[in-house]
């Protein structure tokens, strides 16, 4: 009976040994044991495997009687003679020469003691391969090294942020140094709470943040902000920031975007305004003054010299009619008379030309009797359109005046070089714009190929200018010209 409960006792020890021994024979890593002399007393298929030797040849048999192992016997003979001397166990890397070439493997050595406290008697060691693990830790540092390197040129700040679609409360998941220019903060503390970043935007600009955001978040499309960050005592600086969402697990939204200083973009975008601005002003001053100018010529030459030559051709008049005049003075009297008519029907002409009386009636009016004049001089068909003259109403002057010009200019440029035979002329209203529209049938030109100051497009420029108006010019060699000006329109009248 003892006899078969000691037995009995023994029986999960041994199964536990055998179930050991099978792991470690058909075990991937390496197991060996070492004497004292650096001789191989055990070694598994492992490692026979992948030093090429036979299980057979490794009884008592030294590292150094097996040649493939002469490169890696210092390194190894090191790393046991270290346990054997302190009894200590201990573990490093090391790179094998194997079957299967150069690999790197984990070796742990323990110390082996017949006694708790006796000497080292043989050591046990153990390697696992991990070249594939160090392997892919390469590759992802040579990525990470290329990232840092990409983004460290990238002229702002590249993020991530992370936000669950239950708790709206975004995160960043990194950010890179460049976020220190942009709001004066460390990437650490911008990682640890994103309340660091947004209590930085200025209040106006709070909202639109969180709504663009939350717009990207719901419908998954590319988040476009831009607005102005405070950072402290610094001046603002405005921020354009893009991002591309992705929807991960658990209803978490994460987006991956970069944010830009366009600060000195806003500056310029600001100066380019005014300049605008003072420009389109300057051109109403400037057209107002030519304006000016040609109704105070146009008012001399009819009122001064139309008066002074009407007195004139009644002076001729009556010296005719006193008589005692030979037929050769009568002949060159009514000459005289005759060419008084001419010059006082020229200054009229050439009034009219720099302030047609017409314009005082009104827009629709005046295209109107120019529309007749000019077919009447050049013999070309002009069809006109005027949808409404409450279109024309509520201009004040300055617009009216602009408008006429256009048109003018349009039809002398259609007279000299188009060779047209029609001209159609339309104002209509379009959205909030007065659209005016004047094509021809003529032979056409390549509106880059003219000079920017060419006469006759360039006053339609200014005048477009002065009517903050949006010009477009089609036309090409045989087919005619179109010019659309798209008018805002804006109640200024009085």
């Amino acid at each position: 009976m003892p006899m078969e409960v000691t037995a009995a006792a023994g029986a999960p020890q041994l199964n536990y040994d055998q179930a050991f021994a099978t792991w470690v024979q058909q075990s991937k890593d390496m197991f060996a044991r070492f004497g004292g002399n650096f001789d191989i007393q055990y070694a598994n298929p492992a490692f026979c495997r992948n030093f090429g030797i036979a299980m057979d040849a490794i009884a008592d048999a030294g590292l150094s009687q097996f040649g493939i192992l002469r490169e890696i016997s210092t390194q190894w003979c090191d790393l046991l003679e270290r346990a054997y001397n302190d009894g200590k166990e201990r573990s490093e890397e090391l790179w094998l020469p194997t079957q299967n070439g150069l690999r790197c493997f984990r070796m742990h050595v323990a110390p082996e003691r017949l006694t708790g406290n006796g000497p080292v008697e043989s050591v046990w060691a153990d390697g696992r391969d991990i070249t594939d693990i160090r392997g892919a830790q390469s590759i992802l540092g040579e990525t990470e090294a290329r990232f840092k390197a990409i983004v460290s040129n990238v002229p702002g700040a590249v993020f991530q942020l992370a936000m669950h679609r239950f708790d709206d409360l975004p995160r960043f998941q990194y950010v890179s140094d460049g976020i220190v220019a942009l709001s004066r903060l460390a990437p650490e503390k911008l990682r640890r709470s994103s309340d660091n970043f947004t209590g930085l935007i200025h209040p106006d600009d709070i909202a639109a943040f969180h709504q663009s955001m939350k717009s990207s978040s719901e419908t998954l499309t590319r988040w476009s902000w831009a607005g102005r960050l405070c950072a402290g005592t610094h001046a603002e600086r405005w921020i354009s920031l893009q991002a591309t969402p992705r929807l991960m697990d658990a209803g978490m939204v994460l987006w991956d975007g970069i944010m830009l200083d366009a600060t000195d973009a806003r500056r310029n975008e600001e100066k380019l305004r005014q300049s605008e601005e003072f420009l389109r002003d300057l051109c109403v001053r400037v057209g107002m003054i030519r304006e000016e100018e040609k109704s105070a010529i146009a008012r001399e030459i009819h009122d001064e010299l139309g008066q002074l030559l009407t007195v004139l051709k009644m002076d001729l008049s009556c010296m005719r009619e006193a008589g005692g005049l030979d037929s050769r003075s009568v002949a060159k009297m009514l000459r005289m008379e005759s060419l008084t008519d001419d010059i006082l029907y020229r200054v009229r002409d050439i009034a009219s030309t720099l302030r047609p009386k017409v314009l005082d009636l009104g827009l629709a009016p005046a295209i109107e009797w120019l529309a007749q004049e000019f077919s009447s001089h050049t013999r070309i068909v002009c069809r006109l359109s005027i949808n409404g003259d409450e279109l024309c109403g509520n201009l004040d002057s300055t617009a009216i005046t602009a408008i006429f010009r256009i048109v003018q200019e349009s039809l002398t440029n259609a007279a000299r070089h188009a060779r047209a035979k029609h001209i159609d002329i339309s104002l209509t209203r379009r959205g909030q714009f007065l659209q005016l529209l004047i094509r021809d049938d003529g032979v056409g030109f390549d509106p880059d190929a003219l000079p920017i100051c060419c006469n006759g497009l360039s006053g339609i420029r200014e005048r477009a200018v002065i009517l903050g108006a949006e010009l477009r010019i089609d036309s090409s060699a045989h087919t005619g010209t179109t010019l659309e000006v798209l008018i805002p329109h804006v109640v200024t009248s009085a």
